[in-house]
């Protein structure tokens, strides 16, 4: 399973959030989402999963270029280290998204995925490659549909490989699949998402 940018509301939606895009981790789920918000966002994460010492680390920055357009830049780290293994796995995202019309944005986002293995002090693995993703979101503006998004996100498009250093082979790390949500705001305190 890939790592994932889990955020304390990506956490409690139980990762359906791909047609939201009202927050600076839409860079990561959803890059269509990030013209959406209209304004400078920051959003921070810290984890020490089941208290094993496997730590996630999550950072994302959205900037708003024009009125209908929008830039991201995430980061993603998962590691985990004692005396003797280090386990380290990265991912630095950009992302581009453009409102094409008032009810429908699409996104395309590039990363720099790497992952590093280190055993008492010898390198294992030191692997590095690039992926993309694409975005699409549709919010419908007429009532009584205006309560209702629905956002589509193609990842790793033509699937991510990475390269070793020290072997030189290539190695794919992530398959291309498609996740597709729906996202139902029935009061501004009630939210129905989902994700397939």
């Amino acid at each position: 399973r890939p790592p994932a940018a889990l955020t304390a509301r990506t956490i409690a939606l139980g990762g359906s959030v791909t047609a939201l895009g009202d927050d600076a981790a839409t860079s990561f789920w959803n890059p269509s989402g990030v013209p959406l918000l209209q304004r400078q966002e920051l959003a921070f994460s810290y984890a020490d999963r089941y208290g094993l010492g496997i730590n996630s680390n999550y950072a994302s920055y959205v900037f708003p270029l024009f009125e209908r357009q929008a830039i991201g830049i995430d980061y993603l780290r998962e590691s985990f280290g004692d005396d003797e293994l280090e386990d380290n796995f990265q991912i630095i995202n950009a992302t581009y998204g453009i409102r094409l019309h008032r009810s429908f944005s699409l996104g395309v986002s590039g990363k720099l995925v790497s992952h590093s293995i280190e055993l008492d002090g010898t390198k294992l693995r030191n692997a590095s490659g690039f992926g993309y993703n694409l975005g699409l979101l549709y919010a419908p503006k007429i009532k009584p549909f205006d309560k209702l998004k629905l956002g589509l996100t193609l990842r790793d498009i033509s699937g991510t490989s990475v390269r070793d250093d020290n072997s030189q082979s290539e190695e794919e790390i992530f398959e291309q699949h498609l996740r597709f949500g729906a996202a139902y705001q029935a009061h501004k305190n009630l939210l129905f998402s989902l994700d397939v």
